[in-house]
């Protein structure tokens, strides 16, 4: 998974924060009650929704399931594979995957296809300088 430096030592310090507090369970999240139970939905619903109050976003687009997809987006613009995202969003068929997520998949494509033509471009242009 593609991290940016900051997320990495946020993540970097929470995991010492564990190991320091004996916390470790079978989650990275998990319940306030017992470390080996992950966060409910609901739980994440309530934590989003606070972070979003404490920082005076209201807007009815922003909800806990469009960071499923942004995820989602990410890992496909990043370079993961269709069976790679599937199972980390649960999906039960690749086609579903490639359903919700066909148009960053056609968009890379895209990309893909103009970096070709470019590279192509650059090996024309030297072998043309070898040439003369």
């Amino acid at each position: 998974m593609h991290l940016h430096n900051d997320h990495l030592m946020i993540l970097y310090s929470y995991d010492k924060f564990l190991k320091d507090n004996n916390l470790y369970g079978k989650y990275l999240f998990f319940s306030r009650k017992n470390p080996d139970e992950h966060l409910t939905i609901r739980s994440i619903q309530r934590i989003i929704n606070d972070l979003y109050e404490r920082a005076s976003i209201k807007n009815d687009l922003l909800v806990v399931h469009s960071l499923r997809h942004t995820y989602a987006s990410y890992l496909l613009a990043g370079g993961s594979d269709l069976a790679t995202v599937k199972e980390l969003l649960g999906h039960g068929s690749v086609i579903t995957t490639g359903n919700t997520y066909a148009h960053i998949i056609s968009l890379k494509r895209k990309k893909a296809a103009v970096a070709d033509i470019n590279y192509g471009k650059e090996i024309s242009e030297i072998i043309n300088e070898k040439i003369r």
